[in-house]
């Protein structure tokens, strides 16, 4: 879907306040229903035999850390400059490389 300059920056400029992102504590101790998702994605991925991923929308990671952490090379796009400021932060307190 194609957004206009507009729409892109609104939706940046919402992401980038930090009460609009995924907190870091989920990401790091997911609850049952994200590490149940996280586990369908990861053995979904694994049938089809992938060692790279690209997750559009990351945001701060909330798949994208437990993807790098199975082992994944992972590419996270996301609109907000701040978002994956905190993510490439994470990632690297846990020494997990992600292409951003």
């Amino acid at each position: 879907m194609f957004m206009f300059k507009s729409e892109t920056v609104k939706q940046q400029s919402h992401f980038d306040l930090a009460g609009y992102q995924y907190d870091t504590n989920l990401i790091l101790n997911p609850p049952v229903h994200t590490r149940e998702e996280i586990g369908a994605i990861v053995k979904h991925i694994k049938i089809k035999k992938l060692e790279k991923v690209a997750d559009f929308g990351a945001g701060t990671g909330r798949l994208t850390i437990p993807l790098a952490q199975h082992g994944f090379r992972v590419v996270a796009v996301d609109v907000s400059t701040k978002s994956l400021e905190r993510l490439r932060k994470v990632s690297k307190k846990l020494n997990r490389k992600i292409k951003t």
